[in-house]
């Protein structure tokens, strides 16, 4: 028997949870490090994916040391990925819109919380026509730590004004589910590109396989 519950808000990541934007950033990722000479970078764009530009310049220079250029390859990633965008726009992941549409019949408040620039969420968003189903939407550039710290996630429930604990969150990446666990939200996984560790399962209220059985479950529970 599935018990009803009361849940006040769900709050969504963006690349990899309702676009599927991870494998292009991916696929620019490693094209750019291959042209400037650094073929064997599939590690490191792993680590990458839920991070804010600011963590991911730390972590290439951590990881490289001073002599990779960062601060250029990441422009040219980004110009990169921007050029895929406009020309094709931000693919819609399987299942979101319908997912949306049944929250928003419910009448439950949603949000977006997104380690990306506010400037690219609202963009995605306007591309796609999804930005009337978001009461508020939080980009890694509006707080001072963005993920796997929790702030992103508290400043999106302050915004909705409701609990975490009262709230859910939907994350395809670990850097994502250990920002949403620590800010206090039950948390779903839908794993994209990269299988969650113990570690990261443990911190899961719910682990999906895609945004249909996601949607399967609220069905149940709202």
């Amino acid at each position: 028997m599935v018990v009803k519950m009361q849940i006040e808000a769900v709050i969504f990541d963006m690349d990899g949870t309702l676009f599927d934007t991870e494998k292009v950033s991916q696929d620019c990722f490693l094209k750019v490090a291959r042209e400037i000479g650094y073929p064997h970078m599939e590690e490191i764009s792993l680590d990458c994916i839920g991070l804010s530009r600011g963590d991911i310049l730390s972590l290439l220079q951590n990881r490289l040391g001073k002599s990779f250029p960062a601060e250029e390859y990441l422009q040219m990633t980004s110009r990169r990925m921007k050029e895929t965008m406009e020309k094709d726009g931000p693919p819609i992941m399987d299942g979101a819109v319908n997912l949306l549409n049944f929250l928003k019949e419910k009448g439950m408040k949603m949000g977006l919380a997104s380690s990306s620039r506010i400037d690219t969420i609202k963009s995605h968003l306007e591309r796609t026509n999804l930005t009337s189903y978001f009461s508020i939407y939080i980009g890694g550039d509006m707080v001072e730590y963005s993920k796997p710290k929790p702030h992103i996630y508290w400043k999106a429930c302050e915004e909705l004004r409701v609990a975490p604990e009262n709230s859910f969150a939907i994350e395809d990446s670990p850097n994502g589910v250990r920002s949403a666990f620590q800010a206090g939200l039950k948390t779903i996984m839908v794993p994209n590109m990269i299988k969650p560790a113990k570690e990261v399962e443990d911190m899961l209220f719910k682990k999906c396989s895609s945004l249909e059985e996601v949607q399967n479950y609220f069905e149940k529970i709202l």
